[in-house]
């Protein structure tokens, strides 16, 4: 067990450490931050954004409410939000856009044909929503992603000696 005076220098090591390097950050100039979008306005919980392929519109994930809006760029008091995917209820349905449940995904990304594909988290399951408004899921995808890391694994085991 380490003495109290072994302790107190550490923890004035600490304090001290953390005084010096907050000293040195330097704020960026000439930015401001303007509120483009108010969520409480339209019931939307903004989560993640990106941009729709081929496309000067917004795509953005409501995690909490699991479904997916679009948004037209640039963002005005005029701008219309729609929603693109998701029923508003959490759960797991393959189907058209429109009627297709998610559970709290986590976050999305967009190819360049505009097919948005989704971490669907608490349904373990990576989604895809089709630029053609078709809804699948891809389950190619665990083996492409995971399987390759799985095996890794196995491999630095064996390389250090790991019996089991």
């Amino acid at each position: 067990m380490a003495s109290p005076s072994t302790f107190f220098l550490f923890l004035l090591f600490i304090l001290l450490t953390f005084h010096a390097n907050a000293e040195s950050i330097i704020l960026e100039e000439g930015f401001t931050v303007t509120t483009v979008l108010d969520g409480h306005k339209i019931n939307v919980n903004p989560h993640s954004i990106l941009q729709r392929s081929g496309s000067s519109d917004l795509i953005l994930l409501d995690s909490t409410n699991s479904v997916f809006y679009t948004l037209q760029f640039p963002i005005s008091s005029d701008s219309i939000v729609r929603r693109l995917s998701g029923d508003g209820s959490a759960g797991y349905k393959d189907g058209d856009v429109i009627s297709a449940e998610f559970n709290k995904p986590r976050s999305f990304a967009v190819d360049l044909k505009g097919n948005v594909y989704v971490a669907d988290k608490n349904n373990k399951a990576i989604r895809k929503i089709s630029s053609n408004g078709l809804f699948e899921e891809c389950y190619f995808t665990f083996w492409i992603v995971w399987l390759p890391y799985c095996l890794m694994d196995i491999l630095i085991l064996k390389l250090i000696g790991f019996q089991q």
